[in-house]
């Protein structure tokens, strides 16, 4: 455990997680909440994230960004200036939909990559 906390120290802040609302986004969320505070969790949609409902620490800062949209990804990342970048979102493949998650996948981390070397 103390390993854990020297790595999650290194990281350089301000620290972004996309995708904060998914199953392996929020348990990233969690561990680093416990030891950092300069962490802020993108969501597509907050108020409909049931995660985020059950989660009480009050050191997240909670974004909401549909990471599909690139002039909203290129202003999130350009006012919060990350050094630390983790984009876990994904969009999930359920029965009730269409063969899109590969493209959305892709694109998404794309966007966000070439964004943030525009900045540094």
């Amino acid at each position: 455990m103390q390993q854990h906390n020297k790595l999650i120290n290194k990281l350089k802040e301000p620290i972004i997680i996309f995708g904060a609302g998914g199953f392996v986004g929020f348990n990233l969320l969690q561990k680093l909440l416990a030891y950092r505070k300069d962490i802020f969790g993108v969501f597509s949609d907050p108020k409909k994230n049931w995660r985020l409902r059950e989660f009480h620490t009050s050191p997240l800062y909670v974004v909401k960004c549909d990471i599909r949209e690139r002039s909203a990804v290129k202003s999130l990342i350009s006012r919060i200036k990350p050094k630390t970048v983790f984009n876990l979102a994904a969009y999930g493949a359920y029965s009730t939909q269409k063969d899109f998650y590969l493209k959305e996948n892709g694109l998404d981390k794309e966007s966000i990559r070439k964004t943030i070397l525009k900045l540094i």
